[in-house]
Order: structure tokens, then C-alpha cells, then sequence
């Protein structure tokens, strides 16, 4: 695309020009909703740059090639932008199949997050890819896009389940029973350990998630204090949470660590 001495900020000129699609156009295509909001190039005044650009160019597309009406190019284009394959004509077939039902769609969102928390948990994040979460689950990449727009947001969705699947135990009576908490945290903790790492290389993403879900779990892990003699004091204890947490991750990475002891003691020697 040639440059502009804005970086990619266009004028509507120049996005006519370079998507092909004439200023009146363009004008109703905005008022339809199908493209994104306009950018602040200064106090006063807004602007275009290159997602309406891409906008543009798929609208082209899809209505020259599949035929689409302006009503079904708004229902699947946002999953298309949010994709990083938005101009491969698969993603499009992926898309263009009936849309799925509310529970339906429910359904395949929480089996992907789960997928992913398991995956991510067992590989890490750079041995998990989006097609290998779409072959477990059963779905094509264009359903994945439907609900993520990339592996890093489905990622910090696995993260946030952590406290959700952790919830999901105490409600079910779980936290009566002695150890209950470090069942549930512990086989988690690598995940939560990798969200934690990220953070600290500034992802701040992945620094939001951890936050958030630290929180959730301290107050899922934290007992009640028990009543003064004048009645006072009740309430969540968040200190004795937190170092619940703490505990329940200490002893996976001691676990982890003399794994890794028991598996060098077993090595061969070598000799120098």
C-alpha cells in the first residue's frame, strides 16, 4: 500500500482510492455499521486508516465473489477482521455456514476454553496452536474466530477459567473437605505460572488476566473469621486466602522441581 506522510491515517480520498469503492459508498457503508469506528486524528477532527481499508477490500470481495447481501457481509464480517487469515477465501466458508444457535454457541466457546486451558496447562503457549484447539474440539478455524481473535485471546479466556473451574468446586461442596483448595488450584498452576512470566516480560494482557484471577481465587480461597464475643470480626479473611494461594503454588513447584532432580539422577553420567 503506499505510504502517506500521516503513517496510516487516510483521507476518505485516499481510502476511495486505494479500496476502489467511490466516497458515496463508502459514506453508506458506514452508516449500515460495517465499518469500524472513525479515528481521532486531532481534538477536532476524525478520520480513516488501514482497518477501514481492509473493511473495504473484504466487502469488495465477498460481494463480487460470494454474492452476499450487505445484511449477511455484516454478520460475518467482524469475525473476518478479528481473524489474522481474514482475506483466505476457507476462512470465508468457514464463516458463511449457518450461524451457530445461542446454546450451541455457548457450548463450542466453553469447550474451546477448556481445551485450551488443559493444552496450554500440559505444552505451554508456543506448543499450542489454534488449529490444534479446533481438531480437539471438533470445530473449523472460522468458528474459532467467531468467539477469539487470536491464540493470545483464548489464552488469557484458559487463565480466567482457572477461577471459574476453582469456583465451581467450592459451590459444589468441595471446600468442607481438608486440602480441598490445593486439589483444585494445584494442577493449574502451570498455567498460571506461564500468565505470570508473560506479565513479567510486559504483557500487559496477560498481567490484567493474572491480576484478576489471583483475586478470584484469594476470594474463593479465603475462610471466614470467626465472630468476637461481641459479634464482630465475621467476613471473608483475604490474608489467609492469599496465603492459601501461595501455598497451594509452592508446593507444585517443589513437586516440579524434584522431578526434574529425579529425572537428571537417572541420566547417564556423561564423562568429560
Amino acid at each position: 500500500m503506499p505510504g502517506n506522510a500521516r503513517g496510516d491515517r487516510l483521507t476518505i480520498g485516499e481510502l476511495s482510492e486505494l479500496s476502489g469503492v467511490k466516497v458515496p459508498t463508502i459514506h453508506h457503508y458506514r452508516k449500515l455499521g460495517l465499518l469500524p469506528d472513525l479515528v481521532r486524528v486531532d481534538a477536532h477532527r476524525f478520520g480513516y486508516d488501514t482497518s477501514h481499508l481492509e473493511a473495504l477490500r473484504l466487502i469488495r470481495l465477498l460481494r463480487e465473489r460470494r454474492g452476499l447481501s450487505l445484511k449477511r457481509i455484516g454478520e460475518v464480517l467482524p469475525g473476518l477482521i478479528a481473524s489474522e487469515e481474514a482475506f483466505r477465501p476457507e476462512m470465508w466458508d468457514d464463516l458463511l455456514t449457518e450461524p451457530l444457535e445461542r446454546d450451541d454457541a455457548g457450548r463450542v466457546r466453553e469447550a474451546l476454553v477448556a481445551e485450551a486451558r488443559r493444552a496450554f496447562n500440559d505444552k505451554g503457549f508456543g506448543a499450542v496452536s489454534v488449529e490444534e484447539l479446533c481438531e480437539a474440539v471438533g470445530v473449523a478455524k472460522g468458528t474459532f474466530y467467531r468467539f477469539f481473535g487470536s491464540k493470545q485471546e483464548v489464552f488469557l479466556a484458559a487463565v480466567a477459567s482457572v477461577a471459574d473451574v476453582v469456583g465451581a468446586a467450592a459451590a459444589s461442596g468441595d471446600r468442607r473437605r481438608s486440602g480441598w483448595f490445593d486439589e483444585a488450584v494445584g494442577p493449574y498452576v502451570p498455567l498460571l505460572l506461564e500468565a505470570s512470566v508473560r506479565a513479567l516480560h510486559g504483557d500487559t494482557d496477560a498481567a490484567s488476566a493474572t491480576a484478576q484471577v489471583i483475586d478470584r481465587l484469594v476470594a474463593v480461597a479465603s475462610p471466614r473469621r470467626p465472630r468476637d464475643k461481641r459479634g464482630a470480626g465475621a467476613g471473608p479473611d483475604p490474608t489467609a486466602g492469599r496465603r492459601r494461594l501461595a501455598n497451594a503454588v509452592q508446593q507444585q513447584i517443589e513437586a516440579g522441581i524434584r522431578s526434574v532432580l529425579a529425572l537428571r539422577r537417572a541420566l547417564p553420567t556423561q564423562r568429560a
